[in-house]
């Protein structure tokens, strides 16, 4: 009968066994023991020493030097690795780490605040009529690029959602305006020559012109977008070699003042939108590709997400990594926090959606089989109170009507599959599934007010869903 046996450490016959093979590796010849002695810089011979001393002091020198060569591969692997920061890194930490605080303590007021009103029937008629009107979204709305060959990676809303950027992986990106009918119009787009392909975008928070872009090169372009008709073709107000490979992406801080890039040289970078001339600090931590990150909404966090399957959660006002998400099985590809602040979606090549509540650590809230292949974004509704998906509810008594938040009620996410699907984000079902794309899609998102849904892909073509009466 076999039988495995697990290894014991430390264990003092293995330890004589690898003294004894030390032993036998030895030279027998005494001038080849000599030999060694001098490598070792020690006397060939000491007064009365016999042949079997000296071999016997070799073996003692080589015990020592390999202990201490153990050391030393212990303390450095006990070492943390930094990287070197901006002379300003100190006070923009600072800087954070004060506005975090405050929009932390704003936020966690407001929620005790409708915890203390709460009326789970209002709540849930809210739930149910948005559910009802989302489940009515249909396509209404398809946009091909005029030139453009190759698929469409990325597409973003800007802040006041009149604005939608999409980039192509030629390397460019365009930028399309809401008309008086509710239809979007190219305006404007970027000038050949600066990504050489793979572009990815995002739009400021706080700025509803401003955009940063990434390219498969490695460079960082920031751009302003006045819609000047006279200027159709774009050019950047700064450029930056931010990266050695691909940029998978970039996305902005909630304050407008930063952002980062992600890479496919495994490390992130941190970024002042004001003087993008050098980064304001560099972060390694993946083992393979990182493919995105998303700000927390206080901006006192960031997350990561890499090919390696894994997801980072890191200070930004220590620099620290404080947290680790485990549980997909292949690469993470999309992440995005929910503005409640404590939900995190990801996104994975297993083809799986998990949530994760960072109040209960590193064990997964839920996990949604949500598409038969590689989940690529994922987007949660971060909306407000003017929004046609909310309507007056009442309570128990059919009294006291009230219109309540709309934000963080809806998960959206794409997939490799060519669907794009709506999910209810209390108990995560599917409200809907908007079907219309003819290849893989790469990109969703959803407008402030959750009336409008994005999606670009691979067939080239992007797309908007929406109900026409909510």
């Amino acid at each position: 009968m076999n039988h495995t046996f697990a290894p014991v450490v430390n264990d003092p016959k293995l330890e004589k066994h690898e003294n004894d093979h030390l032993e036998l590796s030895l030279p027998t010849d005494d001038v080849e023991v000599r030999v060694e002695l001098r490598k070792l810089g020690q006397p060939a011979a000491l007064s009365g020493e016999g042949n079997r001393e000296r071999r016997a002091r070799l073996a003692a020198l080589l015990n020592e030097q390999k202990d201490a060569d153990s050391g030393d591969e212990d303390e450095e692997s006990d070492e943390e690795f930094y990287t070197p920061g901006r002379e300003d890194l100190t006070e923009i930490r600072t800087k954070i780490l004060h506005e975090s605080v405050l929009s932390a303590l704003k936020r966690v007021a407001a929620q005790k605040a409708f915890a203390s009103a709460h009326n789970f029937t209002k709540v849930l008629k809210h739930r149910r009529n948005i559910a009802a009107k989302v489940s009515k979204y249909e396509l209404n709305g398809s946009y091909t690029m005029r030139g453009n060959l190759r698929m469409l990676s990325r597409a973003r809303f800007n802040q006041n959602d009149l604005k939608i950027a999409c980039s192509s992986w030629e390397g460019t990106f365009y930028v399309l305006q809401k008309d008086e009918t509710g239809y979007y119009q190219e305006t404007q787009r970027l000038a050949s020559g600066f990504h050489s392909e793979m572009a990815t975008i995002a739009w400021s928070p706080k700025d509803e012109g401003l955009l940063v872009s990434g390219g498969g090169e490695g460079k960082v372009n920031i751009w302003k977008m006045d819609c000047d008709p006279q200027k159709p073709e774009v050019t950047p107000i700064s450029t930056v070699m931010a990266h050695s490979k691909r940029i998978a992406q970039t996305g902005f801080h909630p304050r407008g003042e930063y952002f980062a890039t992600t890479s496919f040289d495994q490390t992130w970078k941190f970024w002042d939108a004001n003087r993008p001339d050098m980064e304001v600090f560099e972060q390694e931590g993946h083992s393979k590709e990182v493919f995105l990150m998303a700000f927390h909404p206080d901006g006192g966090l960031i997350a990561t997400g890499g090919l390696d399957a894994n997801g980072l959660l890191w200070d930004l006002r220590t620099g620290r990594n404080i947290a680790a998400f485990e549980g997909h099985v292949k690469g993470i590809y999309s992440m995005d926090f929910a503005p409640n602040g404590y939900h995190l979606a990801t996104g994975s090549g297993d083809n799986s959606v998990k949530i994760w509540d960072l109040r209960k650590g590193r064990t997964e809230l839920f996990s949604i089989p949500a598409h038969t292949k590689i989940v690529s974004d994922v987007r949660f509704l971060k909306g407000n109170r003017a929004s046609k998906l909310a309507t007056a509810v009442t309570d128990e008594n059919d009294a006291n009507p009230e219109t309540l938040d709309v934000s963080g009620t809806c998960l959206v996410t794409c997939s490799y599959d060519n669907t794009v699907k709506v999910w209810s984000a209390d108990n995560w079902v599917n409200i809907t599934t908007l079907q219309g794309h003819t290849d893989r899609v790469l990109s969703c998102d959803i407008s402030q007010n959750g009336e409008t849904i994005l999606s670009c892909g691979w067939d080239r073509t992007l797309r908007t869903w929406g109900a026409e009466n909510l």
